[in-house]
């Protein structure tokens, strides 16, 4: 199979970014699903450019026995789907059955309704569940031509459901990103201390852009003084400049994507459990504002590489995140860690309750001992738990979808100049 990517689909055709969310109607060619793919990487012949479908469509006429990938994305904004311009789309390359689609979103896919919300009703505006159906089913293209990759767990549920046999897979770019990063920065693939070390610190708490959940957090860190020497926190942009605090230096913050996946391993190994605050934690989110009116986008299925730090650098962890997160987490095979932790806060609906409880989960491990949460860091299930949700993650970097198009781990591999990337890439191969 090859993969193609196209400048835009048709001249009539508008065409955007995944992350333009006030676009109007559009088709996505640009799904930022390739954070630390370099093109020395790609398998001979396996990735081809082209600036728009109907180069695409030639080159497949003429070579039946190929399969061609076309790689469009899913806008992070339902208000950017169009029935209409997928219906002329799938028209279009319905003949070539040697040519199929991608839909992908391994950013910030939060979920696929959208609603207009006034102060006396909440209305649904898009289901992209539905409107992808009608669009196939009424052009009568086969679901064994369409794929759908995306970093939401509740929407590969509703995918899976509704468009069998679509190739629907959970994807996210976060560990193939952070594990480039960890590359460039020098830093070789973590292994967290064994147990005869001593860590400073009960909690790592890291928080860039200013959020009211991190600043509640912050706040309490920072006037408790039984907090004051156990929570390691970072708060890199807050809109109180009393609250700023970093942990590895200051950084460029226009150089964000460089940095904030490649932690100094001395910082997790100096701490025993992780608080990750997400890029959301109440369940709706407000998408958009257009001539006064709101759109609000739930959010549930979904998280960033701000929890995965947890499971790469080996912490035991709490989620500040829209309800349901940890039960989303285990329905793709991580685990949880209720032996440390009241998990009960991921049921709460509340936003205010939810984060009083996940606050009263850390002042009461706070107030245990060194030697109590070093037993219990270091005990038998709890190792067990972090090494099968290291090991899962790894997976997940390892055996991203897109990997097929690429010799991140083939033998392949050993001719690609990049020479840092070939070891560290080598040592991620056979992690265990």
């Amino acid at each position: 199979m090859i993969l193609c990517h196209v400048d835009k689909i048709f001249d009539d055709i508008p065409v955007a970014s995944s992350f333009d969310l006030d676009s109007k109607p559009a088709i996505i060619t640009d799904n930022h699903s390739f954070a630390g793919y370099l093109h020395s990487f790609e398998k001979q012949n396996s990735v081809l450019f082209f600036d728009n479908v109907d180069q695409v469509i030639q080159l497949a006429d003429k070579n039946s026995s190929k399969k061609f990938l076309l790689n469009l994305g899913i806008p992070t904004n339902p208000l950017v789907d169009s029935r209409e311009l997928l219906m002329k789309f799938f028209n279009k390359i319905k003949p070539y059955k040697n040519i199929e689609v991608l839909f992908a979103n391994g950013w910030d896919y939060y979920s696929g309704k959208l609603y207009k919300t006034t102060t006396t009703r909440k209305e649904l505006i898009v289901n992209r569940k539905d409107l992808y159906l009608e669009a196939i089913s009424t052009v009568g293209i086969t679901l064994n031509r369409i794929h759908f990759w995306i970093c939401n767990v509740f929407e590969v549920n509703t995918f899976k459901r509704h468009f069998h046999p679509a190739d629907v897979q959970y994807f996210s770019i976060y560990p193939k990103r952070m594990m480039v990063q960890q590359c460039k920065a020098g830093l070789d693939v973590y292994r967290a201390p064994n147990k005869s070390v001593q860590r400073e610190w009960h909690f790592l708490c890291l928080n860039n852009y200013d959020k009211p959940h991190r600043t509640q957090l912050v706040e309490a860190f920072r006037n408790n003084p039984n907090l004051k020497d156990k929570v390691l926190y970072s708060y890199l942009n807050p809109q109180k400049a009393e609250l700023q605090r970093h942990v590895d230096g200051i950084h460029d913050p226009d150089q964000l994507t460089e940095w904030q996946d490649a932690l100094p391993h001395h910082i997790p190994d100096s701490c025993y459990f992780y608080i990750s605050t997400e890029t959301h934690f109440d369940n709706e989110k407000t998408l958009i504002e257009i001539n006064e009116d709101k759109f609000d986008n739930p959010v549930q299925g979904w998280w960033s590489e701000k929890t995965f730090k947890a499971m790469y650098y080996e912490l035991p962890f709490l989620i500040v995140a829209p309800t349901s997160t940890l039960k989303f987490l285990r329905e793709i095979g991580f685990e949880t860690f209720p032996e440390i932790f009241d998990e009960t806060y991921d049921n709460i609906v509340d936003s205010h309750e939810r984060l009083e409880l996940i606050k009263g989960e850390i002042f009461r491990i706070c107030s245990m001992s060194k030697k109590e949460i070093h037993d219990l860091y270091y005990s038998d299930s709890v190792q067990r738990k972090l090494k099968h949700n290291k090991l899962l993650f790894l997976d997940l970097e390892r055996d991203t979808p897109y990997n097929i198009f690429y010799n991140y781990n083939t033998p392949e591999m050993e001719l690609i100049p990049h020479k840092e990337f070939v070891h560290f890439y080598t040592t991620l191969k056979n992690y265990e």
